[in-house]
């Protein structure tokens, strides 16, 4: 568990109250771990009393909240059916987008070029089509260099652009890197999501989304393009 979410949890249970119930003790033992979990269990662990729990959330120790970070185009080239260098542009900000145009226009183009491009992955592709679908992921009538782009918008900060670029038909083999107006490219995990966009996984393919919806409301998720 990362420490920004550690801190969210532990601020979540002071700001409801729940500090004073006994089960947060449990709680507190999971954030530190499997052995410290057993541990308590067991109950040869000595947990801080729940009450502490406000006194280790001074504003001091709060964690901020993370800037929203949003997508203000999207550039595909070369990548499943788009082959000459296209972008789609979006206005960036919180709110639903709807990306709405006929089959084979590009939409999941443009949608599973942005997964891969900020995860590296596509869970897509691993499903049991997963062959099919890494065969296909480059653009036929293409012959340049596949290559996906985004220009992104983060509060307070400003605009960032991140690509993922290509140098053979190996799916699993790009370079992912981060540009920050007037400094150097640099790796695009440096800017340290990994971790956030595994936790809160922001894609869902629309076959996700049917079946979330079927099955009955067990949890809130977003579209794969916000």
């Amino acid at each position: 568990m990362t420490p920004e979410l550690q801190g969210r949890v532990i601020n979540r249970l002071v700001e409801t109250g729940a500090a004073n119930k006994s089960w947060a003790l449990g709680i507190l033992a999971a954030l530190e771990g499997g052995a410290a979990l057993d541990r308590y269990l067991d109950d040869t662990a000595k947990v801080p009393a729940a009450a502490s729990l406000s006194q280790a959330t001074t504003p001091s120790s709060v964690l901020p909240e993370p800037p929203g970070v949003y997508v203000s185009s999207i550039t595909v080239e070369g990548f499943r059916g788009v082959g000459k260098g296209v972008t789609l542009s979006l206005p960036p900000g919180p709110g639903l987008i709807l990306i709405v145009g006929r089959n084979g226009s590009g939409k999941s183009s443009f949608a599973e070029g942005l997964e891969l491009l900020l995860t590296g992955r596509n869970l897509r592709w691993e499903k049991p089509r997963a062959k099919v679908w890494q065969e296909g992921w480059r653009n036929l009538h293409h012959a340049g260099q596949p290559s996906l782009k985004a220009d992104l918008l983060v509060e307070g900060k400003g605009s960032l652009a991140a690509s993922r670029v290509w140098a053979s038909n190996d799916i699993g083999k790009s370079q992912a890197s981060l540009i920050t107006k007037g400094q150097p490219a640099r790796p695009l995990d440096s800017v340290g999501w990994s971790d956030a966009l595994i936790t809160f996984r922001p894609f869902l393919s629309y076959n996700e989304l049917g079946s979330l919806l079927e099955e009955g409301p067990s949890c809130w998720c977003d579209e794969r393009v916000a």
